[in-house]
């Protein structure tokens, strides 16, 4: 009696499932640290992409997938979702200025996007710490709180393998 295999796509599906539910896990266990100098759109840890929407095009080979971000005030905005090798994006397009966007959410994964100070590769407290992270070991789940936005990086030796950036949605308008 032959064996029956399950059809191509659902090993996909469930690695797909396991590897989400284990991110969502990382992200609940990360160890937390209030960071009020985080920001993903300013300072020395912000994420440094080009601010004109079709640009985001030229960056590398990608997919785009649509998808919507109501806000608490009931305002609809466009996000979509842009995946190249190493980088996923959501943005929010800017319905007055179709060549603008707002950086929603990044995920980085691959040496290859150099982002910012906080790139997969970088040591980015070589020279100092913040304040903030005196206490908190470099290694593992760290989860830097500011005021709206948020990242979680998964740490080596203090170095930067994976970022997962959160930033405050869209301003209504």
């Amino acid at each position: 009696m032959p064996i029956a295999r399950p059809p191509v796509g659902l090993p996909a599906l469930m690695a797909l499932a396991v590897a989400t539910a284990g991110a969502q896990q990382t992200a609940a266990t990360a160890v937390k640290v209030d960071a009020d100098w985080f920001s993903c759109r300013g300072g020395k840890y912000a994420v440094t992409l080009s601010t004109h929407y079709p640009s985001l095009f030229n960056i590398g080979k990608h997919k785009v997938a649509d998808a919507e971000l109501r806000l608490a005030d009931g305002s609809l905005h466009a996000v979509r979702r842009i995946r190249y090798f190493g980088l996923e994006l959501d943005v929010a397009v800017s319905p007055r200025d179709p060549t603008r966007y707002q950086l929603v959410r990044a995920e980085v994964f691959s040496r290859r996007w150099n982002i910012g100070r906080l790139s997969v590769g970088e040591r980015p407290w070589r020279w100092g710490r913040e304040k903030s992270l005196q206490r908190t070991p470099l290694d593992g789940w760290i989860e830097l709180v500011g005021d709206g936005d948020s990242v979680v990086l998964l740490m080596n030796d203090g170095r930067v393998d994976r970022a997962i950036f959160h930033c405050r949605p869209p301003r209504p308008h």
